[in-house]
C-alpha cells in the first residue's frame, strides 16, 4: 500500500523535515563563523599560526571548543556554538586572570629540550662576542633550554644574568620547579658527567623517577610570565640584554605574530646585542629577511648544525 503523502501526518512530517534542515543550515553556519572568530582570538592572543602548530600538535582544532567548555561558557550537548560564545571568551580573557591561565595552558605548547642544537655553546659564543652575559631566553617553555644555557655558562665559569619568559603560566611554574622526567629525550642523551653534576634524582608524587636541576643552577635562572605579543617593557621585564634567544618559536607564528615578537625583542636587546632567531631546517631564513625592518642587520649565518643570529 502506497503512503498518502497528502494526509495531515505526512504533511507534518515533510514540513518538520524542511524546518530541521533549515535549522541545521543555520546552526552549521553559526558554528563555522564562530570557530573563525575563536581562531582569530587565539592567533591575536598568542601569535601562533594554528595551521603550523597543528602539524605537530594534533587536536588543536578541537581545543577551541573544549576551552569554552572548561571555562563554563559552553554547555556540551545543551546548546549550539554561536558567536555569543566567542564574544564571551574575548571578554573573559580581558577581565579574568584564571581564564587566561587556562587558555594559555591549553593553546601554548610548554615543552623545550635540553642540549638541543648545542644551544648552550652557541649562546655562550654570542655573549662572549658581545663581552657581557645578560641573556634572555624568550618563549622558554618548561625551562629546559634556559637551564641548558645556565649549565653552559656554569661550565665556562661565567657570571651571568639569565631570564626565561613564556606566555604559558603552567610552563613557567614547571621551569621554576626545575623537575623533569628521567626519560626526557634531552636528559637521556645528556653526557653522564653533566647529568650527575647538575641534576639530583628525586621521585614524583606518583613514584616515577625524575631529575631536578640542582639549586645552584636554579638560582641562576629567573622565570617570568610574559607575552611577546605585547611590549616586554610594560610587563615588568627590567633592563636590556646582550643576547636574546628566540630559537624555536618564530616558525610557528603568523606573519603578524612574528612582527610583534620581533618588535618586543628589539626593545630589550641592547645596542650591540645579538638576537638568536632560529636554526637551519626551520623557517629562520624567512625571519632573517623580516628583521631588517625592525632595526636589526645581518651579522653571521652559522653552519647548518648551528643557530643563526643577527646583530642589533
Amino acid at each position: 500500500m502506497r503512503p498518502d503523502w497528502n494526509s495531515p501526518n505526512a504533511l507534518y512530517y515533510r514540513l518538520n523535515r524542511i524546518k530541521n534542515r533549515e535549522k541545521g543550515d543555520r546552526v552549521n553556519s553559526e558554528f563555522f563563523a564562530t570557530r573563525k572568530m575563536l581562531w582569530k582570538i587565539i592567533e591575536e592572543e598568542t601569535g601562533l599560526s594554528l595551521g603550523r602548530v597543528s602539524m605537530i600538535w594534533r587536536g588543536v582544532h578541537d581545543d577551541d571548543i573544549t576551552i569554552l567548555i572548561s571555562l563554563g561558557i559552553l554547555e556540551p550537548k545543551k546548546e549550539y556554538l554561536n558567536p555569543r560564545h566567542a564574544k564571551e571568551l574575548e571578554k573573559r580573557l580581558a577581565t579574568d586572570e584564571d581564564a587566561r591561565r587556562i587558555f594559555m595552558r591549553k593553546f601554548c605548547p610548554s615543552t623545550s629540550n635540553f642540549m638541543r642544537d648545542d644551544i648552550g655553546a652557541r649562546v655562550l659564543e654570542a655573549a662572549a662576542e658581545v663581552g657581557s652575559y645578560n641573556i634572555l631566553s624568550a618563549a622558554c617553555g618548561n625551562g629546559a633550554e634556559t637551564y641548558t644555557i645556565a649549565i653552559a655558562l656554569a661550565e665556562a665559569k661565567k657570571r651571568a644574568r639569565i631570564v626565561g619568559i613564556d606566555i604559558n603560566p603552567h610552563a613557567i611554574e614547571t621551569a621554576r620547579e626545575g623537575m623533569y622526567s628521567r626519560y626526557d629525550p634531552g636528559i637521556d642523551l645528556m653526557p653522564e658527567r653533566i647529568r650527575n653534576k647538575y641534576f639530583e634524582q628525586v621521585k614524583s608524587q606518583w613514584g616515577y623517577p625524575e631529575l631536578r636541576v640542582k639549586k645552584r643552577i636554579r638560582v641562576k635562572a629567573n622565570f617570568y610570565v610574559a607575552n611577546l605579543m605585547h611590549p616586554l617593557t610594560e610587563q615588568g621585564l627590567e633592563g636590556t640584554f646582550d643576547v636574546v634567544c628566540l630559537r624555536n618559536a618564530m616558525k610557528y607564528m603568523t606573519e603578524e605574530g612574528r612582527k610583534r615578537a620581533l618588535t618586543s625583542a628589539r626593545q630589550v636587546l641592547q645596542k650591540q646585542g645579538i638576537f638568536i632567531i632560529g636554526n637551519k631546517g626551520t623557517e629562520g631564513e624567512d625571519v632573517l629577511g623580516e628583521t631588517e625592518q625592525f632595526g636589526f642587520s645581518k651579522s653571521k649565518l652559522y653552519t647548518p648544525e648551528c643557530p643563526m643570529y643577527v646583530r642589533a
